[in-house]
């Protein structure tokens, strides 16, 4: 994929990349909540 210059979309992927670091995480707690 072409890593575009344009900085709107650079911003997007990276809330995009954000927002699913923390959707892993709150699954992860999620898990470790429901084994304990």
């Amino acid at each position: 994929m072409a890593v575009s210059a344009n900085p709107a979309r650079r911003l997007f992927f990276f809330f995009f990349s954000v927002i699913k670091d923390v959707i892993n995480i709150t699954g992860t707690i999620k898990l470790i909540g429901v084994s304990l």
